[in-house]
């Protein structure tokens, strides 16, 4: 009994330790990004040896991929969830129903835990502008079929898009998606204090924006396909060389 009592106080050490690490890396990752983060700086914002990182992740890039892959994980899981409910209902299979599957997970991750829904926007943001081959392939491993999915539902919602614009769609809801989970403030400061909004209203704007946005899209004119001249003949091109080698005379 004693020994098993023991077992179990280092697993829950264990447990603590690795949530430490994990809470301080995705701050220091947020603050500083992944080129700019240290291990040492991790290991003193949790207060743990430096040894422990290495023992309990291996690397830094490690460390950095555990955090993005578990918070991405559960975002595309749920917007999965979602999609797929709206896309089994007639009721729902409209451009906003899709939009909704996309929006909603945000607004409950934001609900639920803003400091870490803030966090995760900003490590998303430098994963999908980072120029580096690691960053590419995170982030075409992580969100590129999670696009295709809703790129194909945002064009079967509303067929007048067309796929690139279906495309766009996508990729606007997820940019201002993003920026509301920031929430660095600056609306409110533009706005004045007096007209600061919280989180419901910041949502209600970004979805109605996005909303009507999604809808404008299938004004825009669609692009057509440039025609091909026809071919000559091969007895006109024949007669057209030998009217010219007689103008050249």
């Amino acid at each position: 009994m004693y020994g098993a009592r023991m077992v179990d106080r280092e697993a829950e050490q264990s447990r603590d330790v690795k949530t430490a690490i994990l809470e301080a890396a995705e701050t220091v990752f947020a603050v500083y990004g992944f080129h700019g983060a240290t291990t040492r700086a991790i290991a003193e914002e949790a207060d743990v040896n430096l040894a422990m990182i290495h023992y309990h992740f291996g690397s830094k890039e490690q460390l950095h991929e555990k955090i993005l892959t578990t918070r991405a994980g559960q975002l595309v899981a749920r917007r999965l969830e979602l999609l797929d409910a709206a896309l089994a209902n007639p009721k729902t299979l409209t451009s906003d129903g899709v939009l909704d599957a996309l929006m909603r997970p945000l607004y409950e991750f934001a609900q639920a835990d803003p400091v870490g829904a803030r966090h995760y926007a900003l490590l998303a943001n430098q994963l999908v502008s980072g120029a580096d081959e690691r960053s590419r392939r995170m982030a075409a491993d992580l969100f590129d079929e999670l696009g295709r999915r809703f790129s194909l539902a945002f064009e079967k919602s509303l067929p007048a898009l067309g796929r690139i614009n279906a495309v766009w769609a996508y990729q606007y809801a997820i940019a201002l998606g993003t920026q509301m989970l920031v929430r660095t403030e600056r609306a409110n400061r533009l706005a004045g204090n007096s007209h600061a909004a919280g989180l419901d209203q910041s949502y209600r704007i970004t979805f109605q924006l996005l909303s009507s946005g999604i809808r404008a899209l299938t004004e825009l004119p669609r692009k057509t396909r440039r025609k091909t001249p026809a071919r000559p003949a091969a007895g006109a091109k024949k007669a057209k060389a030998k009217a010219k080698a007689t103008a050249n005379r």
